[in-house]
């Protein structure tokens, strides 16, 4: 079927906004590469968190363990860390995975404690949730089960058909 100017037009906006948003990221990692190496290479804690913080604030998503990262810095560092947990709280970040980082298992224990901390996690918990396409995930994670169902039936298919290959041979 030949592409009409319409469906090119949209097919190459498309490509265009893939490419837009992949230099996005581009500059995210670069900066979050170039925060990792203010604190772990030149020990300049407060240069790494204003890199953090900075990149944080340009990005709607941003990836939790670079969340996790920078609030462990801080905290490392005798620097405010609870803004970088609360905006991992915001992007799914859940107080029981502050448990599996050491420098964050006091923080863990003091949200249960706190009622006020934890009604705040709790805001953000709902903020996060309402976020959530239910139908569209339920779709995608259908769509993955469907896909791997079908790789495994092929690559099994392939593994039969090798197996028997190889009885003919040793039969001959």
């Amino acid at each position: 079927m030949p592409l009409n100017h319409k469906s090119l037009l949209s097919l190459v906006i498309s490509l265009i906004g893939l490419l837009v948003s992949a230099q996005d990221y581009i500059i995210y990692h670069k900066t979050i590469n170039i925060a990792e190496e203010e604190f772990f290479i030149k020990n300049n804690s407060e240069r790494a968190l204003q890199l953090y913080d900075s990149i944080f604030n340009q990005y709607d998503f941003v990836f939790v363990k670079d969340i996790l990262n920078a609030a462990q810095i801080a905290k490392s560092s005798k620097k405010p860390f609870r803004q970088f947990l609360n905006k991992g709280f915001e992007l799914g970040l859940k107080i029981d995975h502050l448990k599996e980082y050491p420098l964050l298992d006091d923080y863990y224990k003091w949200i249960y404690k706190n009622q006020q901390l934890k009604k705040e996690y709790d805001t953000l918990r709902k903020q996060y949730l309402k976020k959530i396409d239910f139908e569209y995930l339920n779709l995608t994670y259908q769509l993955l089960k469907t896909s791997l169902t079908n790789t495994k039936n092929r690559a099994n298919t392939i593994i039969g058909n090798k197996l028997n290959e190889l009885r003919i041979v040793l039969k001959s």
